[in-house]
């Protein structure tokens, strides 16, 4: 018998939110912030106004800030209470009696047996990546849960290999966190807007005082000469902590501009077009340094670092002269 917190999903005919559309200059972020996006959206929910989290993001000497939704944040604006769960046995047994009691589940698991990785990492190598569950099944060895930009299915032997492990035994048990949706909120329009813009205010103020974009490009110039030194550069796992973080956590702020200006916020079209700029810059400085470390041909990065730079300055600044009054 299948325990669930949403019944009604199903991963064939699942449904991703309008974020998640190939049309975005970055179709996913990260994990935790792709699967928060559907979950809140499948609670029918409006995760646009959760957004302004990624206005914070800094870079942090050798990666920028993995960003993610704030706990308070889901609270503040849904009235889902997120904790850390305590992994002192099994973590099926664990899931079976949270899922019971209406709360998400919220594990780092192995992208190994996770079938929507296919092409990445399922079955080719072991990798950490939180999911959202969802649906457990123990006697059908079925898992139903959230991860990157949808909802899907584990079955059979994958299902067996991820709980493989009693947590209380394992060396290092997985992160685990619960999510009490039981008591969610619909806010209307106008009230929504209005709390969104009060924690828009709070990650302001956490954002980085100084361009972190500059000291970026400087280490960035030196970080592709290292990666094309090297016989067999690891250059996915440099550009997803880097320009995959900034890039998505730009293009994210553009897009929760966009929904503040349709409703009725003013003066947001330049600064939406300048965190714009930046999220296309990232990608585009993704791709020529893709190449750069393939070829190992030197490669001009001013003009696109350059405009990161500028971009976030005339951004920002326009940003906090609106509200961080």
């Amino acid at each position: 018998m299948s325990v669930a917190v949403l019944e009604r999903l199903d991963a064939q005919g699942y449904s991703r939110h309008p974020l998640h559309h190939v049309d975005r200059v970055w179709y996913e972020t990260n994990c935790y912030v792709d699967l928060w996006i559907e979950v809140i959206r499948s609670l029918g929910l409006e995760p646009l106004a959760c957004l302004p989290f990624a206005l914070a993001v800094d870079f942090e000497g050798d990666q920028w800030t993995f960003i993610k939704q704030s706990h308070a944040d889901l609270f503040s604006l849904y009235g889902i209470d997120v904790q850390e769960l305590n992994v002192w046995r099994n973590l099926e047994d664990h899931t079976l009696e949270q899922l019971a009691r209406q709360r998400f589940v919220l594990a780092d698991l192995d992208a190994y047996h996770l079938p929507d990785t296919s092409g990445t990492d399922y079955q080719r190598r072991h990798t950490k990546t939180t999911v959202a569950i969802n649906l457990i099944d123990p006697r059908a060895q079925r898992l139903g849960y959230f991860h990157n930009a949808g909802y899907f299915e584990v079955l059979g032997q994958d299902y067996v290999s991820l709980f493989a492990t009693p947590g209380a035994q394992a060396i290092f048990p997985p992160y685990v966190e619960l999510a009490k949706v039981a008591n969610t909120r619909i806010m209307s329009d106008e009230a929504l807007v209005s709390a969104s813009l009060a924690i828009l205010q709070n990650h302001l103020r956490r954002a980085p005082a100084e361009n972190p974009c500059i000291p970026f490009a400087r280490r960035f110039v030196c970080e592709v000469e290292r990666l094309q030194s090297e016989e067999s550069p690891d250059f996915h796992a440099f550009l997803f902590a880097t320009l995959r973080q900034v890039g998505g956590a730009f293009d994210l702020a553009s897009l929760y501009l966009d929904w503040l200006t349709a409703h009725g916020e003013d003066e947001l079209v330049p600064i939406t077009d300048d965190f714009h700029q930046i999220s296309c810059s990232a990608k585009a400085l993704l791709l020529k340094t893709a190449r750069a470390v393939t070829s190992k041909k030197a490669t001009d990065f001013g003009p696109l670092l350059d405009t990161l730079c500028s971009s976030w300055e005339s951004g920002m600044e326009g940003l906090k002269a609106r509200y961080d009054g």
